[in-house]
């Protein structure tokens, strides 16, 4: 027989979970105890009508207990759980001849095990405790030989099996809808644990996008997810993937696309299969492979921005997946991480960025430039200078500099290596970090950046190289030695520092 675990749940079939001895026996003793009344009553008031049937019952019951209770905590073949069953009724049906047969009152604990059965076991098996409950009432019937009435003896014990049938299909609805909320329950736990541990990954990823795919693809059990938002042009573009390797597709607002639906009705798509689907963007399926597909969109600012597309690889039922609610609220959790990860971002930019030329700032450099000191063997650096730039804001005006200023970040930006750092020091003075190139490298790269200058203007620089133990700030007064003696010398040129050119707060100051 298959015992109610702790939580509640009924197992399926013969599979068991091992019990603690004790908590098997205080399953089974409101059983015995019922069971108890009958003899024990009889003996109360002599009750006992055939002692050896009495006995005989008494001793089969007795015997049956330690099996009932080893049942409970360990696996056994199916036919000894049948062997059990068949002598627990014998037992019982014995007992109840003892104690006066079919009008005794004692009929009533054949219920006992269809009860236990509608607790613990599948219908069928229920089915068959039925069916020995019959046999065993109506043998009852035909060994009581103090009936005088066949008709009413077979009245009695049609009446007593059908309230055994109703008990029995009760108990058994009852515990199947406690099983059923038991595991909504659990499944809901499980979603909450399983939302907060993917939001709690999405914070703290350096890429929450890529994170949150990951984690879609992880509660979904999806083959592959990929995030579309919207590029503000009319067409949702993907920004990061998750089992397929990420490429920048675009999928126009305008075509038939699940995606493109989810993102305007602002309500998930699910399609069990896209062979012939028309809302299906063949873009999609080329990219993915999918054979069914779900679209859920998210929301920045209670705006629908974007979708979130998970896909399997066969075709699912017509109804919604399993992991579909839980995936809906995960989504709009990301949603949300993905609107403070933005948000960060803005505001780290906003930090560490030049809001003119799009530059890194002083902050960025005071950041970077001992990591590159650490992590390369040769680093240059260099001060950059706009010549006469205040002459040139004074006869073109403001607007115009700044619009030369922006245009020359982009020139420059254009000509250096993605490990290159490239600051906005302050008005049109510049910085310049080039590591791993010597002092020919580092002036040949200055000297592109001197000849892209725009609207003819000219820049002076200064150019030093680490020795590998001074600081930053001799290094950086080195650079500065070399850009004055620049500005000195005429202006547009590059001029060399040497070791020992300048020490911090011993040397001149530049002139513009």
């Amino acid at each position: 027989m298959v015992p109610l675990v702790p939580d509640g749940s009924v197992r399926e079939g013969n599979a068991r979970l091992g019990r603690p001895v004790m908590g098997a026996i205080r399953q089974v003793l409101p059983f015995v105890l019922a069971t108890s009344a009958v003899p024990l009553t009889a003996l109360a008031d002599d009750g006992v009508s055939d002692g050896r049937a009495f006995a005989a019952g008494l001793g089969m019951i007795t015997a049956m207990l330690p099996a009932v209770v080893v049942l409970t905590v360990r696996r056994v073949p199916a036919w000894i759980e049948w062997v059990v069953l068949v002598a627990t009724f014998a037992g019982l049906m014995f007992l109840v001849q003892g104690t006066g047969g079919v009008h005794s009152g004692g009929l009533i604990v054949l219920v006992i095990p269809v009860v236990w059965m509608a607790l613990y076991e599948r219908p069928r098996q229920v089915a068959g405790a039925l069916v020995l409950e019959a046999i065993a009432a109506f043998a009852l019937r035909r060994a009581d030989t103090t009936a005088h009435l066949v008709r009413q003896d077979v009245r009695l014990v049609t009446v007593f099996l059908t309230v055994s049938i109703l008990i029995a299909w009760a108990t058994a609805r009852l515990v199947a809808q406690l099983a059923r909320s038991e595991r909504a329950a659990r499944q809901g736990h499980a979603t909450i644990a399983a939302i907060a541990g993917a939001a709690r990954l999405i914070r703290e990823s350096p890429d929450p996008r890529s994170a949150a795919c990951e984690a879609v693809m992880t509660v979904s059990g999806a083959s592959c997810v990929l995030l579309l938002e919207t590029d503000g042009h009319e067409h949702l573009t993907i920004t990061a993937t998750a089992g397929v390797p990420f490429q920048a597709v675009r999928v126009g607002l305008a075509g038939p696309s699940a995606a493109v639906l989810a993102y305007r009705t602002g309500e998930p798509v699910y399609i069990g299969d896209v062979h012939g689907d028309p809302r299906v963007s063949p873009q999609l399926v080329a990219l993915t492979g999918a054979r069914a597909l779900l679209a859920q969109p998210f929301s920045h600012g209670g705006v629908v921005s974007g979708v979130v597309v998970a896909t399997w690889p066969q075709p699912c039922p017509a109804s919604a997946p399993e992991a579909f609610h839980t995936l809906e609220l995960l989504v709009e959790e990301f949603g949300s991480a993905l609107e403070r990860a933005d948000l960060y971002d803005a505001l780290h930019r906003r930090a560490t960025t030049d809001p003119l030329t799009g530059m890194a700032n002083r902050r960025v450099w005071r950041a970077e430039l001992p990591e590159m000191m650490t992590g390369c063997g040769v680093l240059c650096i260099a001060l950059l200078d706009l010549d006469f730039f205040k002459t040139y804001n004074d006869t073109r005006g403001h607007l115009a500099g700044d619009a030369m200023l922006a245009d020359l970040a982009k020139s420059w930006a254009a000509l250096l290596r993605p490990q290159d750092l490239l600051v906005r020091w302050g008005g049109e003075e510049f910085a310049l970090a080039v590591p791993g190139c010597d002092l020919p490298e580092a002036l040949e790269v200055l000297e592109r950046l001197r000849a892209s200058v725009p609207d003819g203007q000219t820049v002076s620089a200064g150019l030093a190289c680490w020795d590998g133990t001074e600081t930053i700030e001799a290094l950086m007064s080195r650079a500065d030695a070399g850009l004055y003696r620049a500005k000195n010398n005429g202006r547009d040129r590059t001029v060399m520092a040497i070791a020992g050119d300048f020490l911090p707060g011993t040397g001149p100051r530049r002139t513009r």
